[in-house]
């Protein structure tokens, strides 16, 4: 009778210390837009003025309240380091970031005098979130101190926290945005021009940009998965961001080959993620009625992980919601539970 009480109770303590042992992690990763056009030396063009990103703002950050995640990836925040720094405090998270595109700059000085724009990694404090480097991808120099570049630039943050006593790596990417070189898409342009909606020369070039766009992006999903491989060796890794891919693409495949799970799998619908028929900001500032093309609708932003005893329980999407007609972000928000 003895051992027989004593073996269930070694079982009752295996259970109890497999349950205990399970962490889930709310992870989210938003592009929070920088509203910047990209033109200008001197200085950037923007699309809203200070009032109205300052709003967004706002909204962005009681939207992240609501959800407590504890794991935040952002693209697109800028400036930085005062953006990540500002996210953070506002939040109760560390932070680490990395500039992706800072034009020429050394140190606080530099031009675009508006742009060092890039990504951050955000946790909450119990889970001590350290820097484990970063990479660019593609294109020219773009560091948090100094940058030298006249062209796009992509670069991979890399951060580290700790779930229970195991390290898991958290990586932060954005790949090249274009047009989509998919046959649906390709086939689009074609009868855009078909209907007199595009002159021959405009429809080679965005040809071209869609087709050279999915090479450039090829490239820099080989050189994020060698990246997330040479620093996180076998640990559980977390792929946050907008990789500008649709989830069918070749380049996405790089990920999947590479062992990557996507964690929308656990969500529902579609989860379009750039949504020219819902988003509020799209339609404001991106979409010409009078050109003849129908709003986009794309899941472009993800959430992949890696790792033995890694699974995603559900995935939703976030921050879509308007205040007065205006959304937080261009992109809406991918949310996962993962459980390690």
């Amino acid at each position: 009778m003895k051992k027989t009480v004593t073996l269930v109770c070694a079982l009752l303590f295996a259970v109890s210390a497999a349950v205990t042992a399970q962490k889930t992690l709310r992870i989210v990763t938003i592009n929070v837009w920088s509203g910047l056009t990209y033109q200008g030396v001197f200085k950037s063009g923007a699309y809203e003025s200070k009032e109205e990103r300052l709003f967004r703002y706002g909204l962005l950050v009681n939207a992240l309240r609501e959800l407590d995640a504890d794991i935040i990836g952002v693209n697109e925040a800028n400036m930085l380091p005062g953006y990540a720094k500002k996210l953070a405090r506002d939040l109760g998270y560390d932070y680490i970031y990395a500039v992706r595109f800072g034009g020429v700059r050394l140190g606080q000085a530099g031009f675009p005098i508006n742009l060092r724009e890039g990504h951050v990694i955000l946790a909450k404090k119990y889970l001590n979130l350290m820097p484990a480097g970063s990479r660019g991808i593609s294109g020219g120099y773009a560091g948090n101190f100094a940058s030298f570049h006249f062209e796009d630039t992509e670069r991979v943050l890399a951060g580290k926290i700790t779930v229970g006593e195991d390290d898991v790596f958290l990586f932060c990417a954005q790949w090249h945005e274009s047009e989509f070189a998919g046959e649906v898409q390709l086939k689009t342009l074609v009868d855009l021009y078909a209907g007199n909606h595009l002159e021959g020369s405009e429809l080679l070039v965005r040809m071209r940009d869609a087709v050279n766009g999915r090479r450039e992006r090829m490239a820099e999903a080989v050189k994020t998965v060698q990246f997330i491989s040479e620093v996180a060796g076998d640990h559980a890794v977390v792929l946050m961001g907008s990789l500008n891919a649709l989830s069918a693409s070749e380049e996405i495949k790089v990920l999947e080959d590479a062992g990557f799970k996507d964690a929308w799998d656990a969500g529902r619908g579609e989860g379009f993620t750039r949504d020219g028929v819902r988003n509020m900001n799209i339609i404001r500032y991106f979409f010409d009625e009078a050109s003849g093309e129908k709003p986009g609708r794309d899941r472009v932003d993800y959430i992949f992980y890696r790792g033995e005893g890694v699974s995603a329980s559900k995935a939703s999407i976030a921050l879509d919601e308007t205040t007065y007609e205006i959304h937080p972000s261009d992109h809406f928000a991918v949310t996962a539970d993962l459980k390690f």
